[in-house]
């Protein structure tokens, strides 16, 4: 801070200027960076959400085409059934008798359709009691049950050959026998494990039942293997995603995670992931969609028309993998963010070195003029300054109107001192020209009174004698016409003087109301000061808002505040400059008001010599009369002698008043030389003030 103190005001207004900019473009970026995260926060969702639907559609087509594929291996052999039980049906319901059917042409129908079919397993149908006739007789038959019971049962070998047994464990227990009995529907049993071929096997049957009158009297069913439907989800598996196929049951099918044995139940699955199959298989029948922090889940339903209960195709996924895209397009989005983010660095850079250069161009044209208006009113405050010299003004700016009220203030204060300085050379003529002729006349008057004194001399001689009267009367009268001459010249000399003091005393009101002109420039200048003052007082409120709005930013903010202290020592450093301007105008305007109370002093001084002056002009003409009154008498005594002693007393009286007169007369020229004498000395001051400055 100490080092900031010590800056110029250009350099300061440009250090904060460039720092409001670098505030300004770290807001900038920052709020471009806030948006980049946002639109990016909300980019990231929309693709999180849009991945995540793809997702799930990717995954619900799979387990479509996956049930489509089951489909379609499953109804193939389960439409033969239900073919070979529609034909069972329809002959026993041709013939009326309790022998429906006969038990050799059963078999005919499953060899036919079995050809058709080399590889199916084998074909089976499982008849109620005694509906074929009595089961008793065919105790012992290799296509009946221990009880008799017909379950006869094609199937094929390795070889290709085709065989007629009775099925394999027949129990009316069994869920191929007693589902479609039970139900009167298609039926698909859970999985199971069996011996085909010397091979044991992954299967299940499929089953419909026979009717007879709308009564249930046989089934008819195949067995398949899995091993279908395993290469089924082989197919469509890969390296994230676990398929199941689960029966209605919630057995296991197939399925990709080779660590599930088949036929368990789902239920049972000791792995996490898997806990959530069980609640989709409870509503198996139904297209279904789950998810969990970890997984995602679908479930879609293998359908088969009459079937009473059904199977459904289901695919676990974990998470991290499914959204995969949305980790490689976040980790894009970020490195997009870190380029624009470099970008926006470099162009800051950029644009806040330009802004300074700029800033430092427009910071030299803009306070260049206000630096030559200190300077010339810093000239003129001083007392040395060039009242000749001028502004120059190219704007309406404030600097501009300052620079006019300065150059109208030089015009008014150029004619002002001029003026001033011809008055007081004038008043310091006609002081000098006034004290000689006070002077003279003080001499005058002297000689005067000395004359005065012979002359009473003279008339006392002239009691004594009257010889010499005439002589004496003689020279009285040479006398008086001397003093009226001199009187005469006197009472010229003081007639010119209170010419003089009268022009001097306009003089000095012309200089007066030059003076009070100047003033009110003066007060021009200072109200133009008091609108810098408020421009000031507005960028220190602002300065101070912007430190509280810092404040409230807490540390974000605190860069801004520093530069908002600095602009706010800034506005104060304006107001103090505009102060000194402003103390400057004062001391400028004490010196006018010393000025103006000087002349005024002078024209207190000029009156008073006026009025001292009349006042010795009365004085001389009434002397002038005594003289001539005195020069009267003379001539009257030269005429007549009897009169002498009358005429000399009456002379003699007239002789000593007019000597108090004349005396009185060199107390009033006294007077008016020493108020002539302060005139001439203020009139001096005056000249040594304003000789100051340079016309």
């Amino acid at each position: 801070m100490k080092k900031l103190r010590t800056l110029s005001i250009s350099q300061r207004i440009s250090l904060a200027a460039s720092s409001i900019v670098l505030i300004g473009l770290g807001a900038v970026s920052a709020v471009s960076l806030s948006t980049l995260n946002s639109s990016q926060s909300a980019m990231s969702s929309q693709v999180t959400e849009n991945v995540k639907r793809d997702q799930v559609i990717k995954m619900q087509n799979r387990a479509t085409a996956i049930s489509e594929e089951i489909h379609a291996y499953i109804a193939s052999p389960l439409d033969t059934v239900r073919t070979i039980a529609q034909i069972y049906t329809s002959e026993a319901e041709k013939n009326k008798s309790a022998r429906i059917l006969d038990r050799d042409d059963i078999p005919r129908i499953m060899y036919s359709i079995l050809k058709r079919q080399p590889e199916w397993h084998n074909i089976y149908t499982e008849w109620q009691k005694n509906v074929l006739g009595a089961d008793a007789f065919y105790y012992g038959d290799p296509t009946s049950a221990a009880d008799g019971r017909y379950v006869p049962s094609v199937s094929v070998d390795e070889s290709g050959e085709m065989r007629l047994t009775a099925a394999q464990n027949f129990s009316e227990t069994n869920p191929w026998y007693q589902c479609p009995v039970s139900t009167q529907k298609d039926c698909i049993t859970d999985p199971r494990t069996a011996e085909i071929n010397g091979k044991t096997q992954t299967v299940f049957d499929v089953t419909t039942p026979v009717f007879r009158f709308d009564k249930t009297v046989a089934m008819v069913g195949s067995t398949l293997t899995t091993a279908q439907i395993q290469s089924i989800l082989a197919k469509r598996a890969d390296s994230n995603a676990k398929l199941f196929v689960v029966s209605q049951n919630g057995r296991i099918v197939a399925s990709t995670d080779q660590q599930v044995q088949h036929g368990a139940a789902v239920s049972k699955l000791s792995s996490p992931a898997y806990h959530s199959l069980a609640k989709l298989q409870k509503q198996s029948h139904k297209s279904q969609f789950k998810q969990t922090d970890s997984h995602f889940y679908v479930s879609q339903p293998i359908e088969f028309g009459n079937m009473s209960q059904t199977w459904s195709v289901m695919i676990v996924t974990p998470k991290q993998a499914a959204m995969a895209p949305v980790t490689q397009l976040n980790q894009m989005m970020t490195d997009a963010e870190s380029d624009i983010q470099n970008t926006i660095y470099w162009v800051s850079g950029v644009v806040l070195l330009l802004a300074f250069v700029i800033i430092q161009i427009v910071i030299k044209r803009q306070l260049a003029p206000l630096s030559s208006v200190e300077q010339s009113i810093q000239a003129i405050a001083q007392g040395g300054g060039d009242l000749t010299q001028r502004l120059s003004v190219n704007g309406k700016t404030e600097i501009d109107r300052i620079k006019h009220s300065v150059n109208h203030m030089l015009d008014a204060l150029q004619s002002m001192v001029g003026q001033i300085q011809q008055a007081g050379g004038r008043l310091s003529d006609t002081s000098t020209t006034a004290n000689n002729a006070i002077t003279d006349a003080h001499q005058a008057l002297s000689d005067n009174t000395e004359t005065l004194h012979q002359a009473a001399t003279a008339m006392e001689q002239l009691t004594a004698t009257s010889k010499d009267v005439a002589t004496n009367s003689e020279a009285s009268k040479e006398k008086n016409t001397a003093v009226v001459s001199s009187l005469n010249q006197c009472m010229e000399n003081v007639a010119n003087n209170v010419a003089r003091n009268q022009t001097a005393n306009t003089d000095l009101q012309k200089a007066n109301s030059f003076v009070s002109e100047v003033k009110a420039s003066g007060s021009d200048i200072a109200s133009l000061l008091d609108d810098i003052r408020g421009i000031s007082d507005q960028t220190n409120l602002l300065a101070l808002n912007a430190a509280i709005e810092s404040a409230r930013a807490g540390e974000a903010g605190r860069g801004f505040a520093v530069v908002a202290d600095e602009v706010r020592a800034l506005a104060q450093h304006s107001q103090k400059s505009v102060d000194q301007i402003v103390s400057t105008l004062e001391t400028f305007n004490q010196l006018l008001t010393d000025i103006e109370a000087v002349i005024q002093q002078g024209e207190r001084g000029a009156a008073e010599g006026y009025h001292a002056s009349v006042s010795v002009q009365e004085t001389l003409t009434e002397i002038v009369d005594l003289v001539q009154q005195l020069g009267d008498i003379n001539y009257q005594t030269a005429g007549a002698a009897e009169e002498q002693s009358a005429v000399s007393q009456q002379v003699a009286e007239n002789i000593q008043a007019l000597s108090q007169r004349i005396e009185q007369t060199l107390s009033l020229s006294e007077q008016a030389q020493g108020a002539n004498q302060t005139l001439n000395h203020e009139a001096k001051t005056i000249r040594q003030l304003v000789d100051t400055f340079t016309v």
